[in-house]
């Protein structure tokens, strides 16, 4: 579903959203991470819990024209 320039996809179980984290990682997508539950976040709470254990690329503002990137 496309809103406001903005792809949505509603995900209902957790089985569901580990899956298209999964699906990303295997695109090399890059994951933001920032205040509050972020898709970086979400990325390590998973391999935290065991079920991501390749790696995963994460984008961090640091500070005015600052970036990590891990």
């Amino acid at each position: 579903m496309e809103e406001d320039g903005y792809f949505i996809l509603p995900v209902k179980k957790d089985e569901e959203r580990l899956s298209l984290i999964l699906r990303l990682i295997a695109l090399r997508s890059v994951f933001f991470a920032g205040w509050g539950w972020n898709a970086a976040e979400v990325v390590t709470y998973y391999r935290d819990q065991g079920h991501i254990n390749g790696p995963s690329r994460i984008i961090a503002w640091t500070g005015p024209g600052q970036y990590t990137a891990t």
